[in-house]
């Protein structure tokens, strides 16, 4: 087995309780892109749900390693969450914009990464997961 050497452990970017990420994408040398969410109680509670019909709000951020910063790309309002779907690398980001609500219940949008420039890809009432990226 190989030995990395130089290699170590890095801090981690969300380190509060009330937190959760997924769906973590890399764009390029600089940033990642991830899912975080925040409890919509402010603590972890399944019982409790927010406007959203969510009881996580799920909003997309950036890292920048750089900067060594976190970003905010789509907040979460309560009324709908944000479900990174994927990344197309040095151009955007796919998300799932969902409320259970609203009809459409999701709709699938490409958007820049500072989140602004909406382009409405698909809409449905069932759930959708953006495979990937066809040229």
């Amino acid at each position: 087995m190989p030995v990395l050497s130089g290699w170590r452990l890095a801090r981690k970017i969300v380190s509060t309780l009330n937190y959760y990420c997924e769906s973590v994408f890399w764009n390029g040398d600089d940033e990642i892109i991830y899912n975080e969410s925040t409890w919509s109680s402010g603590h972890f509670s399944t019982s409790e749900t927010s406007e959203s019909g969510y009881y996580l709000a799920l909003s997309v951020y950036r890292y920048n390693f750089k900067a060594r910063k976190e970003f905010p790309v789509l907040k979460s309002p309560g009324s709908e969450v944000y479900r990174l779907e994927g990344v197309l690398k040095d151009k955007g980001i796919v998300v799932s914009n969902e409320s259970v609500p609203r009809k459409p219940r999701y709709i699938l949008e490409y958007r820049r990464f500072d989140g602004s420039h909406s382009v409405k890809l698909a809409e449905s009432e069932k759930e959708m997961w953006f495979v990937g990226w066809v040229n």
